[in-house]
């Protein structure tokens, strides 16, 4: 992440980054105009911190592979997906052709209901101060 210029003067420059639970500051002093004899400090400051931040869709895999169609019976694995802002828990919602599907595991296997239908997770990510919902992930289809 760049920092953020607070101040600066000949002998001083104050500079900021926010970091995961607060902020990063980065003081520069100088004695003499010579670089030198330049001191530096870090800090960190707790502050606000965001909710999770989806960065990479989830994805459902069948039978622990990404590609292909499922068939009834098979089991269907949601992944968390990749988040910003460490999630500190995720829900798993499964959806067929669109319809909850009533399962709340990060798996789900195939029934036959489901059959000629495609089935796609939605993942929840929680932290402290709040949630977020990811995009859907890929549709499998289900062979009857």
């Amino acid at each position: 992440m760049p920092w953020n210029l607070l101040y600066s003067t000949t002998f001083e420059r104050m500079e900021a980054q926010q970091a995961p639970g607060g902020y990063l500051y980065r003081l520069t002093s100088r004695a003499t105009e010579d670089a030198s004899a330049e001191q530096i400090c870090l800090c960190f400051v707790p502050g606000e911190q965001f909710a999770p931040v989806n960065v990479d869709v989830p994805a459902v895999l069948v039978n622990g592979d990404l590609a292909g169609n499922a068939k009834v019976g098979d089991t269907l694995t949601c992944t968390t997906g990749n988040w910003d802002e460490q999630p500190t828990r995720y829900s798993f919602h499964w959806r067929s052709d669109g319809d909850p599907v009533g399962s709340d595991s990060d798996t789900y296997v195939a029934a036959a209901e489901q059959g000629e239908t495609a089935i796609d997770c939605i993942v929840t990510a929680y932290n402290a101060a709040g949630e977020a919902a990811a995009p859907p992930s890929n549709a499998v289809e289900i062979d009857a």
